[in-house]
């Protein structure tokens, strides 16, 4: 079934994007994660937490990131992101007493306000109304911080350390990015970074969380999604571009991750 796929609705300030994985990243920006409908772990700074339908996570601009379905529930995720410099003094210094990342489990009554405000913002960011985008994605921040002051079940997610560890797996997962096409062993890697095998590992795991093998699949993943979507080249053809030697490999992969073939996300992308 198609449900079993993250359902991300386009409502990105400033970068407008539709995406089925979220693999370990991070941004120069602010980002607002209101999951709307489903389960997930949503890690955050290389630590892992279940987040479920209702839950908010507001993250700092260099946090790392990821957020995967559990158990294959389908996930509908509204995501909203500003640049730092967009916000008004006032929010920046709420901001300094209250420092993200945090992860908020609304109520019922905030929920469908925070529905309301992101659906102004779909609006105002679909119809080009970019001042009227921005003062809604204000308003997201400020009724975040207002549930981090007023809200009991508030989870302080850990905040990024700016050390040479995690500049170092800021390079690696940059050279991923640009380079998942290619044989992405770790013996590469590390031999790329100039890593021990093992170092590299652990690294890795201990700031995104994730293995790096783990992280190289849902790079691939997410980019054979985005092929099968929007391109006429064939699942051959995907699973050479996205870096696979393997068909049988790929298909195991591409089952294990979202539950389907990627014969059927095929068919169903003509339609």
């Amino acid at each position: 079934m198609l449900k079993r796929f993250i359902e991300t609705e386009n409502i990105c300030w400033g970068n407008k994007r539709e995406s089925i994985i979220s693999p370990a990243h991070w941004h120069s920006y602010f980002e607002i994660e209101f999951l709307t409908d489903g389960s997930a772990i949503q890690s955050v700074n290389g630590i892992n937490y279940t987040i479920d339908k209702g839950t908010i996570t507001l993250l700092s601009p260099d946090d790392f990131h990821s957020l995967s379905s559990k158990d294959n529930t389908p996930l509908k995720l509204s995501v909203c992101c500003i640049k730092e410099d967009e916000l008004t003094s006032d929010l920046i210094k709420l901001l300094k007493l209250y420092p993200p990342p945090y992860i908020i489990k609304l109520s019922d009554e905030a929920i469908e306000r925070f529905k309301n405000i992101y659906e102004l913002f779909l609006q105002s960011y679909n119809s080009g109304d970019i001042p009227s985008a921005k003062l809604s994605a204000l308003l997201i921040i400020s009724s975040c911080i207002y549930e981090l002051k007023n809200n009991n079940t508030v989870q302080n997610a850990e905040p990024l350390n700016s050390n040479s560890k995690v500049k170092n797996v800021q390079h690696i997962i940059a050279y991923i990015k640009e380079n998942y096409n290619k044989n992405l062993t770790r013996d590469f890697l590390a031999e790329e970074f100039h890593f021990s095998q093992n170092h590299l590992s652990k690294i890795f795991k201990d700031v995104t969380g994730i293995s790096l093998f783990r992280h190289i699949i849902n790079v691939r993943m997410e980019q054979s999604i985005l092929l099968l979507k929007t391109t006429n080249l064939s699942i051959g053809e995907i699973i050479n571009t996205v870096g696979y030697n393997s068909p049988s490999l790929f298909y195991r992969h591409f089952f294990q991750r979202f539950g389907i073939t990627p014969n059927k996300i095929k068919r169903y992308s003509k339609k």
